[in-house]
C-alpha cells in the first residue's frame, strides 16, 4: 500500500483551489514559514493515526 504524508499543488487559482478542497472537507490553515511563500496546508491523518480525513 502507498501511502503519502505530503502533497504539493502549484496553482495560480490560489484561492479555487483551496474552495475546491474544502469543499471535499479538508480544513485549511494559512502558513508562512520564514521568508517562504504563504500557503495552505491540510491534516488528511491525525499523528495517532485513529482518524483520516476519506
Amino acid at each position: 500500500m502507498i501511502h503519502a504524508n505530503l502533497i504539493v499543488i502549484y496553482t495560480e487559482q490560489f484561492d479555487d483551489c483551496r474552495d475546491f478542497y474544502a469543499g471535499l472537507g479538508l480544513t485549511f490553515a494559512r502558513e508562512q514559514h520564514g521568508a517562504g511563500p504563504e500557503h495552505y496546508a491540510a491534516t488528511l491523518c491525525s499523528s495517532s493515526g485513529g482518524h483520516c480525513w476519506a
